[in-house]
Order: structure tokens, then C-alpha cells, then sequence
């Protein structure tokens, strides 16, 4: 940002940039809409927490990630041009927060992502490319999980009928999905207490709800 309070417009990072802000908890990089690239340094930034590069609309690929990043709390990509995401992204043991809101390039998400094991909110709002996601979710821990517009998603995996199974989600959103069939067995949502099911257009029944449910979104 310059003097005048204006964001600048960054196409890409100097060595004397990184080697600056190694201390770092959190960086915000949002909205440099001409960003295309990250230099492979900026991720080795031991002390991070926070990565926000938002609105980065150019920006279609993260570098490889490496251990150091053991301490990242978020990974914000919202309205990048991602297309997949790194399969370096196992590396972040610490992740508690990943937003993908708007990646509308983005057609899938690993099944890796299983790994991340303190992950508690994934947010794929307005993924519009995106058409499955890996049942590899369900070992997660998730209390969070937003499919918002995914207008391309048509199916939502069979919920294994081990009880760990997103025993903590909260907060489920499938609003304005192309949902077909919820999973018969959502009832194993144990946790879940808000479930948003409106404009889905498609889906052709429900199934017996969770005991602790208090909000469902409809029409």
C-alpha cells in the first residue's frame, strides 16, 4: 500500500521484499490484481499464520509448499484463477482455515485434503467448476463446510457410518447446488445444526435429519 492509502498494483516479489518480512504472522497480498506468480521464498515463512491473497485474480497457481509453513492457521484464495490446488498442500498441519470462495477455474479438491487434520472450515462458495469433492472430507474435523452456488455439484458422497465422521460439523450449506440426493445416512451428522438446502432445485428428496438440527434453509 502507498503513502496515499492506495493498494498498489503487484505483478510479482523481489528478494529484498521477502527477505523483509520474515517475522511475519500474517500477510495480506488481496486484491494485486495483476499478481501472477508467488516466489517459492514466501513460503518459507516459519512464523506465518494468516496468507491472504484474495481477489488476486491472475494469480492461478501456489508454489510447492513446504514444511516451514507448519504454523499457517489460513489460507485464503477467494476469486483467485486457481485451477488445482498444490500436492504440497498436506504440509500445512496446522491449517484450521482454508477459503476457496469464487475459485470458479477450480474443478476439484484432492483427496489429500483428508489429511489435514485440524482443518475445522472449508469454505467452496461459488465454485462453479467444481463437480465432486473426495469422500476423504469425512475424516476431518470440520465444523464449517460451505458449497454455496456450486452449480456443478450433483453428488454428495455416502456418509461412512463410522460415528467420527464429521462428528463436529455445525454449519452445512448447499445453497443453489445442483444437488440431486442428499446422503441417506445424514442423520450421522451429529453436531450439525444449521443445514441450508435452499434454491436447490434438483434435489429430489431428503432424507431423516440429525437429531440436533435447529435450522433448515429451504424452498
Amino acid at each position: 500500500m502507498n503513502d496515499e492509502g492506495d493498494y498498489e498494483i503487484w505483478e510479482s516479489f523481489s528478494d529484498p521484499v521477502v527477505t523483509s518480512i520474515n517475522d511475519f504472522y500474517w500477510l495480506d497480498i488481496s486484491n494485486c490484481e495483476s499478481l501472477t506468480c508467488l516466489p517459492a521464498e514466501l513460503l518459507n515463512l516459519k512464523f506465518l499464520k494468516t496468507l491472504d491473497l484474495s481477489g488476486c485474480l491472475k494469480l492461478e497457481e501456489l508454489p510447492e509448499i513446504k514444511e516451514t509453513l507448519e504454523n499457517l492457521k489460513a489460507l485464503i484464495l477467494d476469486e483467485t484463477a486457481i485451477k488445482e490446488l498444490p500436492s504440497s498442500l498436506y504440509c500445512l498441519v496446522g491449517l484450521e482455515e482454508l477459503s476457496l470462495k469464487k475459485c470458479r477455474r477450480l474443478k476439484t479438491i484432492p483427496s489429500f485434503i483428508g489429511n489435514l487434520s485440524k482443518l475445522l472450515e472449508l469454505n467452496l462458495a461459488y465454485c462453479e467448476s467444481l463437480e465432486t469433492f473426495p469422500s476423504s472430507i469425512f475424516k476431518l474435523k470440520l465444523t464449517k463446510l460451505n458449497f454455496e452456488g456450486c452449480s456443478m455439484l450433483r453428488t454428495f458422497p455416502e456418509i461412512p457410518n463410522d460415528s467420527a465422521c464429521l462428528s463436529s460439523l455445525t454449519e452445512l450449506s448447499l445453497q443453489g447446488s445442483s444437488i440431486v440426493k442428499l446422503p441417506e445416512n445424514l442423520a450421522h451428522l451429529s453436531s450439525l445444526k444449521s443445514l441450508n438446502i435452499s434454491d436447490c432445485t434438483l434435489l429430489e428428496c431428503v432424507p431423516k435429519l440429525p437429531p440436533h438440527l435447529n435450522k433448515v434453509i429451504g424452498n
